[in-house]
């Protein structure tokens, strides 16, 4: 006579699907080493249907991927009408079916795992996307031009695959992907922009080998662009503003792109185009910021909306939003840097047009005031008093023109009679430029 060893496991061992339990009666079970489920209560929760033929004690297993057909305490069981052999058979226990977890899930295209310390089946019927992004995130961050992947999962939709694509610096991909009864294989083709290139070279100096010649020649633009304007000790403030007004100062906006960006020139696109050009749009002055910093050291990220793009750059212990294109005054004036956009908040920068960002959560909220230019400059004034009182000041030192901040109280004064009081210091004339929904300052002009 045959015996067959069987343990059960108890109430505390359970089977999970995706990582929700299978509610069930009867416990999982070893046999011969082996783990068996209940297969009912399996099923449903896989999305098959289980019937059962007492004469022959045959099961049949149906979902949309395979029919599956077992008999009890035989070695042979029909997958799709072909034979496969199993470990242990199926078996009856306390007149409930059971079946291998693992020939189970593998049948219909799922992976399973054992978690011995928690003592539980783990049957993923999905591929875990997070993992997949954490994957393709290294090879971007590693500037990898293509990235191979082989999933053994036939169940999965590839279109769910390459729907993976939100990862800043990466200019243009490239998918191809075939698939099988057991696995998935997907390629990616990745271009990246030259600033993402260059950044990651910057980070890890191993990656320059894979930078082209046009990112070598940027790079070394921008190491002598560094070494032109930046002085020792400044501080992360005065790099940062050395850089938004030497590209303010050398950089022409792109209007004709703008306006034909099928028949425009493509390196305004680019921190290529912005350097050795010397002009470009907003991805341009973006880019080129980027490298900048990065060279200095300074944490920075390129923010995009739907039309524009910009930076977040880490100055002290706080986040700002700095918009080099938005400083640059079009059509271009020689020898002017505005500073309206230099270091804004999160709050700031949703108020205004084209500057609702993507992706929000992905990164560090700006909140900080510190080092907005004109808190940083004491050009801020919180009430009109103290808006008089620089404005004065300006004159009485001879300057050409005041620029100040205005919050909303002061944004509210008309001005053209506020500044009336310029006259009686000896002012010939003045003229101002106010507020308007993109910007918070008021620019007076003496004369």
């Amino acid at each position: 006579m045959c015996t067959t060893a069987i343990s059960a496991f108890g109430a505390e061992y359970s089977v999970l699907v995706d990582g929700k339990p299978v509610e069930s009666d009867v416990p999982v079970v070893n046999v011969e080493g082996r783990v068996l489920v209940p297969v009912a209560e399996l099923f449903r929760k896989l999305g098959g249907s289980v019937k059962w033929d007492e004469s022959s004690r045959l099961v049949t297993i149906t979902n949309s991927e395979a029919t599956i057909e077992i008999t009890i305490d035989e070695l042979i069981a029909k997958v799709n009408g072909k034979d496969v052999t199993l470990d242990v058979p199926a078996k009856i226990i306390n007149n409930r079916t059971y079946m291998p977890a693992r020939f189970a899930a593998d049948c219909f295209g799922a992976k399973t795992e054992w978690d011995d310390a928690a003592k539980t089946v783990k049957i993923l019927t999905q591929v875990d996307i997070q993992a997949l992004k954490s994957a393709l995130q290294t090879a971007v961050d590693n500037i990898e031009p293509t990235y191979d992947m082989t999933i053994n999962n036939p169940k999965l939709d590839i279109a769910s695959v390459f729907a993976i694509n939100d990862f800043g610096g990466v200019k243009k991909w490239e998918y191809s992907g075939t698939k099988d009864d057991k696995t998935l294989e997907l390629v990616w083709k990745i271009q990246y922009t030259d600033a993402h290139a260059i950044n990651q070279s910057i980070k890890n100096p191993n990656l320059k080998s894979k930078l082209n010649e046009s990112q070598l020649m940027l790079f070394e633009k921008c190491e002598s662009i560094i070494s032109e304007i930046i002085k020792k000790g400044m501080t992360d403030y005065e790099k940062e503003k050395a850089i938004h007004d030497y590209l303010v100062l050398n950089l022409v906006y792109d209007e004709e792109t703008l306006n034909n960006p099928i028949g425009g020139n493509k390196d305004s696109y680019t921190a290529y185009g912005a350097l050795f050009n010397k002009t470009a749009v907003c991805s341009g002055y973006s880019g080129a910021a980027s490298i900048l910093l990065t060279l200095e050291g300074i944490e920075n990220y390129e923010l995009h909306s739907d039309t524009h793009s910009w930076n977040l750059v880490k100055i002290g212990e706080g986040y700002y939003h700095l918009d080099v294109t938005w400083d640059d005054p079009v059509p271009d004036r020689p020898e002017e840097v505005q500073y309206d956009f230099f270091n804004l908040t999160d709050a700031e920068m949703v108020k205004i047009k084209q500057h609702d960002w993507k992706d929000k959560e992905k990164y560090p909220k700006a909140n900080a005031r510190e080092y907005n230019y004109f808190v940083y400059s004491r050009i801020a004034p919180e009430t009109y008093e103290q808006a008089v009182e620089i404005i004065k000041k300006a004159y009485v030192e001879g300057k050409s023109e005041i620029t100040i901040l205005l919050n909303e109280e002061l944004k509210s004064y008309n001005w053209a009679d506020e500044l009336k009081f310029l006259f009686s210091l000896g002012a010939n004339g003045i003229s101002y430029s106010k507020p308007s929904e993109s910007k918070n300052t008021l620019t007076v002009t003496f004369k």
